[in-house]
């Protein structure tokens, strides 16, 4: 773990991603073209819909000042242009979160995989009973159960039995025709 998440801001996650290092962010992601890069989104999220704005929820940061849509558009657009990686899978958990990774449209090299749609909640699973919390919601939960019987899964086959195995929110998956082969 290079950092801890409560000392950093949305600022500084987009930072990390672009490679931007700093003496407070000296571990940043390498920019390299041969990169296959995977970034994994997990907590809460809001839509315009919702009565919010398109983002992932930050920490305790009010509405509108956390990774929103806006921010995931310029911080991918920045990395595809700097050669920051050869294909970048994004996948998100949150509820809503089709409303933010909507903004990678037409970036070639990038997909995207939701756990719920621009206008739905993603729903909880895997209730810790000794903590009194939940650890995951399903979209995860399948994902992980995808990815442990089968490691060499296509993104297809991935984004299908999350799809048909999810219940409650519709996965989704976004810029498939900008990703290449």
């Amino acid at each position: 773990i290079d950092y801890d998440a409560s000392k950093l801001s949305v600022a500084d996650i987009a930072d990390i991603l672009k490679g931007q290092g700093s003496d407070r962010l000296p571990v940043v992601l390498p920019a390299d073209a041969g990169n296959n890069v995977m970034l994994y989104w997990s907590g809460h999220g809001h839509s315009i819909d919702d009565g919010g704005f398109n983002e992932f929820e930050w920490r305790d940061e009010p509405a509108g000042k956390g990774f929103t849509s806006q921010l995931m558009q310029q911080t991918v657009s920045q990395m595809q242009q700097a050669g920051a990686f050869r294909k970048l899978l994004i996948v998100a958990e949150p509820c809503y979160a089709e409303a933010v990774v909507n903004a990678v449209r037409g970036v070639p090299g990038v997909l995207a995989m939701t756990g719920a749609n621009a206008k739905e909640q993603s729903w909880a699973d895997h209730w810790n009973k000794s903590g009194q919390f939940w650890m995951c919601d399903r979209f995860t939960s399948n994902l992980a159960d995808a990815l442990s019987a089968n490691p060499q899964i296509t993104y297809r086959d991935l984004y299908l039995y999350c799809a048909q195995h999810t219940l409650g929110s519709h996965a989704c998956i976004i810029n498939a025709e900008n990703f290449g082969n």
